[in-house]
């Protein structure tokens, strides 16, 4: 778990022992301590933003076709280049499976 400057709230880093807002250090031994120094906590835990999934930007066309966009919406948001690749490479190895097996 991180170590917070509990003045300015700063992050402690690990190697560098320094508070990343007012740059104050502590020594070797704080962190070893128990309970830490009283400037310093470590029972805060550090927030992590989710990542918001975007939809898929696919043509306008494809909203005139009922489950196209529906489709669409449920693929990678790559560009469009690579999605083209992708179905190059995928037609002909569905081909090929249905070749064998029938």
């Amino acid at each position: 778990m991180p170590y917070y400057h509990i003045k300015d709230n700063g992050k402690i880093g690990f190697w560098s022992r320094r508070c990343s807002k007012c740059g104050k250090k502590w020594s070797i031994m704080a962190w070893f301590q128990y309970p830490p120094p009283k400037d310093m906590s470590k029972f805060v835990v550090e927030r992590k933003e989710k990542k918001v999934k975007k939809p898929a930007s696919y043509a306008k066309w494809a909203d005139g076709i009922p489950g196209v966009g529906l489709f669409a919406s449920f693929l990678p948001n790559w560009p469009r280049w690579v999605r083209i690749l992708v179905v190059a490479q995928v037609i002909p190895i569905i081909g090929v499976l249905v070749w064998i097996l029938m």
